[in-house]
């Protein structure tokens, strides 16, 4: 990797863990392993088994999430595959790096079920990412295409509106109580445009 560029990701990390704060390094909008998983393994697992090295003395406060979003020919049982690998490659250098590992299908709920974790690897933390209502929190997002016609959608706090939250969230209290592994929310939010009613 280019030296130029651990440089500027140093000197983040140096900034988060100065102040007593958790850093978490992952590999983000990586669209070619996305679209073409296999033609792109090799090169994964070589980024972090340099991120790995490089990073191998620094303080248990910096994590390492595997990959951003796992999504489209990347599929669950692909990503089994790959981050098993990653994982294996970053225990080489790094025995006692908690590592974050997501879902398939964007990192949502709906996958964590799918999600496996090599059963001898207990220094890991799982993550989900969660966006709904999405056509309310992506409403005039520009990276979300025919988004603009969301434009004006509002969320209002309704009994049923909440409801659906709950049920979302209580499909991840379960999982965590069936795997017994740590889980949390590394994404939510919503775009500028989001409308609430009840604000």
């Amino acid at each position: 990797m280019d030296p130029s560029f651990f440089e500027r990701v140093d000197w983040a990390v140096k900034q988060a863990l100065s102040r007593a704060l958790s850093a978490v390094i992952d590999v983000h909008h990586y669209v070619g392993i996305m679209t073409n998983p296999h033609q792109h393994k090799e090169r994964f697992l070589s980024l972090w088994e340099q991120i790995a090295y490089h990073y191998r003395n620094y303080s248990d406060s910096l994590y390492f999430e595997i990959l951003n979003e796992p999504h489209d020919t990347l599929t669950s049982d692909i990503w089994n595959q790959f981050l098993a690998e990653a994982i294996k490659v970053i225990r080489k250098t790094n025995p006692g790096r908690t590592i974050v590992v997501g879902t398939a299908s964007w990192g949502g709920i709906g996958s964590l079920n799918r999600l496996l974790i090599p059963s001898e690897e207990q220094n890991i933390i799982v993550t989900f990412h969660y966006y709904s209502p999405f056509e309310c929190t992506h409403q005039g997002a520009e990276w979300v295409s025919g988004s603009e016609a969301w434009l004006g959608t509002s969320w209002h706090g309704t009994t049923v509106e909440k409801q659906v939250v709950d049920q979302d969230l209580d499909q991840a209290v379960a999982w965590v109580e069936d795997n017994e592994r740590p889980l949390y929310l590394g994404e939510s939010g919503a775009s500028p445009f989001f409308s609430s009613a009840s604000s």
